[in-house]
């Protein structure tokens, strides 16, 4: 969270393996400790745990960890209440191990399953969440992907392009940027990574990779034609080579040309 992930910035253990884990798969979602307070009926304040915000959408988690019956009630009640009164996205993590009475069904407060990630061991899994985020990514860009009004077209006088730089000019996030300017240039570049190549300058390193006899002989080439670094094991496959590994040394890696 902004650098902040440190225990005195977070109310347990829980919480803070949580952020960690999730700022490592994040995918560009922001993350918020303790955002702005939900309005439960009467004007009574919730404040979930956490807040994830992508694309102007907003999920929230709310960890339970030590809890008795009543308590979890008390908890699903408000839940049930934001839910029922606004389009609040909102999960629910019940730590199992800590619980000092019978659980009970969430069903019965018109919570969804889908809603409820049960934890053991203090780790709170992101994996129900996470796949829930990436559907709200393929959601996004399926849309624009249909959306004649967005056009990203190359005018062909870079050879380089990074997505960052493409989703920074077009006020778009990364995912998207990639998805519709892939759409609107395949005719003219190649998409390595996070980078487009223009076929042109494809061609030119092509021809060169004739010569080379070993990966890194190869690496100089593109290097010399401005090849960002990350791209040369992509944009050489992609050009029908195999690099043959004999040892961790890529002074030692063959190129081999596909037949």
């Amino acid at each position: 969270i902004n650098g902040r992930s440190t225990s005195s910035y977070f109310d347990s253990s829980i919480e803070e393996k949580f952020a960690i884990k999730f700022e490592h798969l994040a995918n560009r979602w922001k993350i918020k400790r303790e955002p702005d307070p939900l309005i439960v009926g009467k004007g009574v304040a919730f404040i979930p745990d956490f807040l994830f915000e992508k694309y102007g959408r907003k999920v929230y988690l709310e960890i339970v960890g030590f809890w008795t019956k009543e308590y979890l009630e008390k908890k699903f009640q408000k839940v049930s209440e934001i839910l029922l009164n606004s389009n609040v996205d909102l999960f629910v993590a019940v730590d199992e191990e800590l619980s000092c009475s019978k659980p009970f069904n969430p069903s019965i407060y018109g919570i969804s399953k889908n809603r409820i990630i049960f934890f053991r061991k203090s780790s709170v899994p992101i994996k129900k969440l996470q796949e829930y985020l990436k559907s709200i990514d393929k959601e996004q860009i399926d849309a624009k992907m249909f959306d004649s009004d967005l056009k990203i077209r190359f005018d062909g006088t870079k050879d380089v392009i990074s997505i960052e730089e493409i989703s920074d000019s077009y006020k778009v996030p990364i995912e998207i940027a990639s998805a519709v300017a892939s759409r609107d240039n395949d005719v003219d570049y190649l998409r390595i990574d996070s980078w487009f190549v223009s076929k042109a300058k494809a061609n030119t390193v092509a021809k060169r990779l004739t010569s080379a006899m070993k990966f890194s002989e190869a690496c100089v080439i593109l290097s010399e034609n401005f090849i960002p670094e990350i791209c040369h094991a992509g944009l050489i496959s992609k050009l029908g080579y195999d690099v043959i590994w004999q040892s961790m040394d890529s002074d030692d890696a063959l190129l081999v040309k596909r037949n």
